[in-house]
């Protein structure tokens, strides 16, 4: 490098020129043009999001006891002495509804160890059980497609 003193000002006034002002004043200009658009379009998809997610959670129906109940039943026909003719069932209709209370225990006990046997050890949410499920899932699917 040379310092002598014509270089110096050489470079100084290369420094201080309108064009390398100008340039930098231009790139500080567009990086901030793009950090208020990444703003923007991150709050415009927040405020999409949100406003779908209201839109779903206004569409959905009330949970009540009447949607609950199963609403098609066999339908039994007696003779007069009380003694049992012929059951008529639809495909969505062949149930007899019974509460749980009427349920034996070893019932519900059966239905628990079916469906998940760890059901009085967690809180609701069974982690393990949805591990297992995600690496089963996994196995499966690079199987199918690997």
């Amino acid at each position: 490098m040379n310092y002598s003193p014509n270089e110096i000002t050489k470079k100084l006034h290369q420094l201080k020129s309108n064009r390398r002002r100008m340039s930098t004043k231009l790139r500080i200009h567009l990086f901030r043009l793009f950090l208020v658009a990444i703003v923007f379009f991150f709050a415009t998809g927040i405020s999409a999001l949100a406003g779908i997610i209201n839109g779903l959670a206004a569409t959905i129906p009330e949970i009540d006891t009447l949607h609950v109940v199963p609403t098609g039943y066999a339908s039994n026909i007696y003779y007069r002495d009380g003694s049992l003719t012929e059951i008529l069932a639809g495909a969505e209709s062949n149930r007899d509804y019974i509460s749980i209370s009427e349920l034996p225990e070893f019932i519900k006990y059966t239905f628990v160890a079916m469906e998940d046997e760890r059901f009085y050890e967690h809180n609701g949410i069974d982690v393990r059980g949805i591990m297992r499920a995600l690496v089963s899932d996994l196995k499966t699917q690079s199987l199918k497609y690997g």
